[in-house]
């Protein structure tokens, strides 16, 4: 989908990617390689090529600076040292042959046919997989040096600051940058429509895509600000953030933000990480809750009814979706349905779908069953159970910080399907400075006793740590 310019910016973007690297520091190439192609590709566009599933801006950008941070002499393909996390990623990959062994015959309803699951369906799965893992491996290894946080919280700070620009323009005017550039509109323009005025998409999937990077801006600036102490330009830039994740006019988002900013302004980075690990451990469980019927839905209905009508019919038709999803869910809940929207209600006579998955939540136990998604879910959550458990991490503020926008983030893949390449990448860098942090625990320990420790003991899996030049 989109014009021709849409295909010759995606496939010239492994040439951006490398004159970043030639010209940028590693970890901030590295950034920039994957936020700025977040932020600028089209959104739909892609290259289909046989048995991997096709490419687009997300993994083409990931896939790029993956191998760029390779040659320039990183261990991107380092496993993390957690057994867990191991496992996680082993399941990640080799779980859709248990789904494939689970659905190989063909769904007939009435009008409507769905195929069963072959090998050839698995192996395009599980590249797809290895695609989607290539930024959480990188991020491990590229960004676990002391710093990264810094640099990671102030790219997302520019970008927020750069993308508000072409934001005003569509608040104004409609969401039509992307109509003006590649050609086509993303999603549903009535979606784009709220109070009376537009929400803006530029070049992303949709208005709520927007919102929660304007949210990582918002919430990085405040880090910032803090940590800065209380600079006038990283407040007036937070400010500005805030006022444009208004105008976005996502309610989520800003409830997050609304949690977020009090404890990234004042609290201690050790209440910062209990309650990300608390969002987190909640998001890892959230399929047995909704299972055991332990998630009061009636009562948040009746709150969100109290806040904006408008909005709560919107979470009833998203509830009351889940719930026929989350049945048909249980009937293959250890493997899945697999894909061509098994895992969707379809009317026999008309052929037409009955359900809209719009939570990950529910879109993975569907596909993949309750191992894909603790294994999926996983990979998010873990890491910020780790930080919350390394006593390090306690005396790293803007770690903290990014570890709670994190949470934060992981929130809204229960109501939305909001996942991206940053969901990915935040992990791995936090993966990978716990896992530093640690190690420099470890290695001080014999030192406070006397005993002379082996500079060069860095752990091979956390990869080569670059030159920590400051670039502020």
């Amino acid at each position: 989908m989109g014009n021709a310019f849409s295909y010759l910016m995606l496939v010239s973007w492994p040439i951006v990617s490398a004159v970043l690297f030639q010209r940028l520091e590693t970890r901030w190439a590295f950034i920039w390689s994957i936020l700025g192609a977040y932020m600028l590709l089209s959104p739909l566009t892609s290259i289909a090529l046989p048995v991997i599933p096709d490419l687009g801006k997300d993994s083409i950008s990931t896939g790029a600076a993956a191998l760029l941070a390779m040659v320039a002499g990183y261990r991107v393909f380092g496993l993390p040292r957690s057994p867990m996390l191991k496992v996680m990623i082993s399941v990640f990959i080799l779980w859709p042959w248990v789904t494939m062994l689970g659905n190989p015959e063909p769904l007939v309803e009435g009008r409507s046919y769905r195929p069963g699951l072959t090998p050839y369906d698995t192996l395009s799965t599980m590249i797809g997989q290895a695609f989607i893992l290539l930024p959480f491996l990188a991020a491990r290894s590229v960004l676990c040096s002391p710093g990264s946080e810094r640099l990671m919280l102030r790219g997302l700070m520019i970008g927020g600051l750069v993308y508000s620009l072409p934001m005003l323009v569509e608040v104004r005017l409609s969401p039509q940058i992307n109509v003006w550039i590649y050609g086509y509109f993303a999603h549903d323009f009535s979606q784009m429509i709220r109070y009376g005025g537009f929400r803006p998409m530029v070049f992303m999937n949709h208005g709520l895509w927007v919102a929660l990077f304007t949210f990582s801006a918002l919430a990085s600036a405040a880090s910032l600000a803090r940590n800065h102490g209380f600079r006038r330009k990283m407040l007036l830039a937070a400010v500005w953030l805030g006022v444009m994740l208004l105008l976005c006019k996502s309610m989520a988002p800003i409830l997050y933000a609304v949690i977020a900013l009090p404890l990234l302004l004042l609290a201690p980075p050790r209440l910062m990480l209990a309650v990300a690990t608390v969002l987190a451990a909640t998001v890892l469980v959230f399929p047995l809750l909704r299972l055991a019927g332990l998630i009061p839905v009636e009562q948040v209905t009746a709150a969100a009814l109290a806040i904006d009508a408008e909005r709560a019919a919107s979470l009833i038709f998203r509830l009351h979706n889940e719930g026929i999803l989350l049945e048909r869910a249980a009937e293959k809940l250890w493997t899945g349905w697999g894909g061509y929207g098994r895992n969707l209600l379809i009317d026999p006579i008309s052929g037409a779908y009955e359900t809209i998955a719009d939570g990950r939540w529910i879109i993975t136990l569907g596909v993949a069953g309750l191992p894909g998604y603790i294994a999926e879910f996983g990979l998010f959550t873990l890491p910020v159970i780790a930080a919350w458990r390394t006593r390090a991490a306690r005396d790293e503020p803007m770690l903290a910080s990014l570890v709670l926008m994190h949470a934060l983030m992981l929130i809204d893949l229960i109501p939305n399907a909001t996942i991206t390449p940053l969901t990915f990448l935040l992990s791995g860098l936090i993966v990978g400075r716990v896992e530093q942090l640690r190690h420099m625990s470890a290695t001080s320990a014999p030192k406070r006793a006397g005993v002379e420790s082996d500079p060069k003991a860095l752990p091979a899996a956390v990869g080569r740590a670059p030159g920590l030049q400051t670039i502020l």
